[in-house]
This record gives C-alpha cells, sequence and structure tokens, in this order.
C-alpha cells in the first residue's frame, strides 16, 4: 500500500535538494565543461558493502538539450533549462530536481499503482547498477494536493508517487542508506536522489555478530542487563553518516532503541556489540516526533 503526503512527497528531503541544488528557478548557465561522472565514482566498491554511485550517464532525469558543467559548494552539477543533477563530490551522493518550468513536472503521473511504481523504481536503480542483493523494501509515496467542490467540500486529488528503495545487507536493515526517484507518464524520471556509500566488511561482520548474540536467549539476556536503561525493544542495525558535504563519513553496527522523551518526542540510542552507547555525528537530530515506539 502507498504511503500518502501533501505536495511535495518526501517534503523535508526535497527542500534539502532545492538547497543543496541552489534552486528551482528556470534556467541556468555556465561556460564551463560538461562533466558528466562524478569524481566520486571512482570509489572503490567491494561486497559484500558494495556502494552505488548514481550517475548522469544512467539517468533518465531530463536536464536539457544544452548543458553546462560547474563545481561549488562540495557540489559537481550539471545544468540544463530543465533542471540540475549533481553530486556530493566526496560521498557520492547523487541528486536531480527539475526547474519549476520543467516539462517533467507537468508530463502526468507513470500510474495510479504503487506496485507499478515501485517495480519500474527498482528496475530502473537495479539496471544502473544497485546492488539488487541488497535491496531491503521499496515503498510508494503518494504526492496528493486537494481540491475544492459546491459546499467547500475539499477532496484529495493524486498527483504522482515517489518510490523509496531502502538498503539492507543480510538482511540487517541499513536505515541511513536510500534510492528514491519519481517516474511520469513518459518514462522520465521527474526527481531522484540516492545515497548508498560502500560499506567496510568489519562494521557488517560487527551487526552479524550482535544478531547473533541477541538470537541466544543467555546472551540476549546479558545484553540487556548491560544497557543502562535497561532498553529491551530494539534493533539491530548498521548505521552511517549522511552524505552531506563537509560531513565525515562514519559507520557502525548499533543495536537502536527508542527512548521517549517530554512532550511526546523520542531520541534513538546506539549501543555498541559490547552493549556501550555511542553517538553517530553531530548531525543527529536528538529529539524527532513520537511514532509510537515502546521504550
Amino acid at each position: 500500500m502507498a504511503n500518502v503526503s501533501t505536495r511535495c512527497a518526501l517534503g523535508v528531503h526535497c527542500c534539502v535538494l532545492v538547497t543543496l541544488l541552489g534552486g528551482c528557478g528556470p534556467n541556468e548557465s555556465e561556460p564551463e565543461a560538461l562533466t558528466r561522472e562524478s569524481s566520486a565514482s571512482s570509489l572503490v566498491t567491494s561486497s559484500p558493502g558494495e556502494g552505488f554511485v548514481h550517475s548522469a550517464a544512467h539517468s533518465k532525469f531530463r536536464i536539457g538539450t544544452t548543458t553546462s558543467g560547474r563545481s561549488e559548494f562540495g557540489m559537481d552539477k550539471i545544468v540544463g533549462p530543465e533542471g540540475v543533477f549533481a553530486t556530493v563530490a566526496t560521498s557520492g551522493w547523487a541528486m536531480a530536481i527539475p526547474n519549476s518550468d520543467a516539462p517533467s513536472r507537468f508530463a502526468g503521473a507513470l500510474t495510479r499503482s504503487p506496485e507499478t511504481h515501485n517495480n519500474t523504481v527498482r528496475e530502473y536503480f537495479v539496471g544502473a547498477g544497485l546492488p539488487v542483493a541488497q535491496i531491503g523494501t521499496v515503498n510508494a509515496h503518494a504526492t496528493m494536493h486537494t481540491s475544492s467542490t459546491d459546499g467547500d467540500v475539499t477532496q484529495p486529488v493524486f498527483d504522482s508517487y515517489t518510490s523509496v528503495i531502502t538498503r539492507a545487507i543480510d538482511g540487517i536493515p541499513v536505515s541511513d542508506s536510500f534510492a528514491v526517484a519519481e517516474f511520469n507518464v513518459n518514462g522520465d524520471v521527474v526527481e531522484e536522489s540516492v545515497y548508498w556509500p560502500t560499506l567496510p566488511t568489519s562494521v557488517i561482520d560487527d551487526a552479524r555478530a550482535l544478531r547473533t548474540k541477541l538470537a541466544n536467549p543467555s546472551l540476549h539476556a546479558a545484553f540487556i542487563a548491560g544497557l543502562p536503561d535497561r532498553f529491551a525493544d530494539g534493533q539491530v542495525m548498521i548505521r552511517h553518516s549522511s552524505g552531506a558535504v563537509g560531513v565525515t563519513f562514519q559507520t557502525a553496527a548499533s543495536y537502536d532503541v527508542h527512548e521517549r522523551v517530554q512532550g511526546g518526542l523520542f531520541r534513538v540510542r546506539h549501543f555498541d556489540l559490547q552493549a556501550h552507547e555511542f553517538k553517530m555525528l553531530d548531525e543527529e537530530l536528538p529529539l524527532m516526533p513520537d511514532k509510537g515506539t515502546k521504550k
């Protein structure tokens, strides 16, 4: 079933893209040599934590016929009359957003079926090189707007789907990786964003060892007893920092727990294989809206 949101789908994420790419105004230009491959595309990958760096060369995003390249704010950009494709040079986070007047925005949805859109996005990224064995889930998020009728009764109107691919390695979620795209009726990508970094084998081994420990009743009890607040409801995860400009890459195996705090909020706390608490980089928000998770 599709998740429903108002315009735009994954709104905070969209705002981040707009900021990084320098806005969604009409045409931009820069008389520099065109470079369709980011320097981040040379990142070394290896199994089982093989990464994936999306590139404009394999993208179905419409940039436009006349393009130029530029590097600014830590990003390699391809700028065209219909939009911008950019890659964070140090991390490989790739993103594309159309200009406000881009034809792709107004072409109409690819489909009204979330399953069809999910399959299209999945096949698209796998075809571009995303490791199929690492796909966790694929979820369609519906973009809607409201329309008034006679008597001022508002009705939701479907606009499009955006599908989000999550990552898992050997069944262990990698909650900070993602591949997101929206297709229109012409088979063009309207907007996309991908961050799927290479993960070291040592971190994957730690996550597997943590999962094995928690599957053993006596070891599980000892681990929980070693936590400072005796959290019983947690999940083994592989965590990593964001691909934003200026962020030093960090990754670790974690037993993640949600702690309720005052004001109906919660925070995520991380514990390693020895039940020692650690923190991700300062970019991680300490408090988030309570989604009903248990303490």
